[in-house]
């Protein structure tokens, strides 16, 4: 993909939808093209891989900190490590994943959680970079990130408080103009009552940046807000199946494409900035108020606000007249129904 195509969303010309896969294809390769094939049909954008190992991301450790609740959304995973073994992308998958978006039109990058996975992302030629909300902190990982020539990298607040915004921001826009603050909720899933949409006009004020949503709530109420807020990306979590390892906050394929055409539709209603009377409109154009007459005057007959009115349609004399021409003569008959004309009195 080149960049000027990337460029046209990050402008304001399209949103850009981003199907996240996370580890819903199950570790099979072949489910995982299937995944993108079901992901160009719903409209979508993008696809975005998590380019991590167990080992690159966690510990392999039974220390009561690296240990999941028994209780966990994600099965019966005894600890970190063992989620992550389950839950991630292999390495290797990556060009075919990326060749397969080719072949149809889509843009394909990753989410990077430490030095190597930027380092392998770079090398297979990415455009894009997200930093993933748990990583917002890592300071040695963004500065690395800092250092990089990259066309556009992605940052997600879900777990970063105002400080640490400043501090990500600040460390990344150094060498990256081209830097989006990704709004993000981390729950999963997320309830909208805590999504906190404004935040997007909040992030472009402040930071001046190219804002988008990360999105991890159960319906589409969420992303299509945010567009209409101004969010320029849009990513959400897409599965084949609610059964598959993220799939309980995950959008299905019908899901997903109600998500998209949603979408298309905001950008189409939100036009642009102009008090330029719309093309559809201006055929109704007759149906503005004007100045007749609405009682037989005779010549001499002194007009007034019961034989002139303002009304529809607007092919009469404009209505900011009536206040003039209340109190004054006639200079000819006028029947019912005529437009009234300056020339009439």
């Amino acid at each position: 993909m080149k960049n000027n195509i990337l460029a046209n969303y990050f402008k304001g010309k399209k949103t850009l939808v981003v199907a996240e896969m996370s580890g819903n294809h199950n570790l099979n390769l072949r489910h995982a093209i299937k995944m993108i094939n079901s992901i160009k049909k719903t409209g979508a954008d993008a696809v975005k891989i998590q380019l991590y190992t167990p080992d690159t991301i966690t510990f392999n450790s039974n220390n009561r900190d690296f240990l999941l609740k028994k209780k966990n959304k994600w099965g019966k995973n005894k600890n970190l490590y063992s989620l992550y073994k389950k839950a991630y992308t292999p390495w290797n998958w990556y060009n075919k994943l990326n060749q397969e978006c080719k072949k149809r039109k889509l843009v394909f990058f990753p989410s990077v959680f430490d030095k190597s996975s930027v380092d392998y992302a770079l090398k297979c030629g990415t455009k894009i970079l997200k930093i993933a909300s748990p990583e917002i902190n890592d300071i040695d990982l963004l500065e690395y990130i800092s250092k990089k020539k990259i066309p556009y990298v992605m940052i997600s607040t879900g777990l970063a408080n105002e400080k640490e915004i400043n501090e990500a921001v600040k460390i990344l826009k150094k060498k990256h103009s081209q830097l989006i603050l990704m709004k993000c909720n981390s729950a999963y899933p997320t309830s909208l009552k805590e999504m906190n949409l404004v935040m997007i006009k909040k992030f472009q004020e402040k930071f001046k940046l190219t804002v988008g949503l990360s999105d991890h709530s159960m319906d589409t109420v969420a992303p299509v807000v945010a567009v209409s807020l101004g969010a320029k990306v849009v990513e959400k979590h897409f599965s084949l199946s609610k059964k598959s390892i993220d799939g309980f906050f995950s959008l299905n394929f019908k899901e997903f494409k109600k998500m998209v055409n949603q979408i298309r539709d905001v950008e189409n209603s939100l036009g642009e900035e102009s008090f330029k009377i719309s093309k559809n409109s201006r055929q109704n154009l007759f149906a503005k108020r004007s100045l007749y007459v609405v009682k037989n005057i005779k010549k001499g007959d002194i007009f007034s606000y019961q034989n002139i009115k303002s009304i529809r349609p607007s092919f009469g004399l404009n209505t900011r007249y009536l206040k003039k021409i209340i109190g004054k003569k006639s200079k000819i008959d006028i029947k019912a129904g005529s437009r009234m004309k300056l020339k009439y009195f």
